[in-house]
């Protein structure tokens, strides 16, 4: 995209929406898109991205903290541990 700042701009906003989180301001290849008012939004954006999110309650305390699973799920296709 390059020369294209329109169509740029808009692939940050949708990698943004897709919530992925890149420093912007570190990469020069950027620089160009800087002044622009949607970069700020991309740039707002994947900084929001990268917050730790605070919405997850305890649901259970296990009694014993050595406690491990007897078996872990696999996958079909090439038998890793997920």
């Amino acid at each position: 995209m390059l020369h294209e700042p329109a169509k740029a701009l808009a692939e940050l906003s949708r990698l943004c929406r897709m919530g992925v989180i890149f420093d912007l301001k570190a990469d020069t290849d950027f620089v160009s898109l800087a002044s622009s008012p949607e970069f700020s939004q991309a740039l707002d954006c994947m900084v929001n991205n990268g917050e730790t999110v605070t919405r997850a309650k305890l649901s259970v305390t296990l009694p014993d903290e050595d406690l491990l699973p007897r078996t872990l799920p696999t996958t079909r296709r090439r038998g890793a541990s997920w």
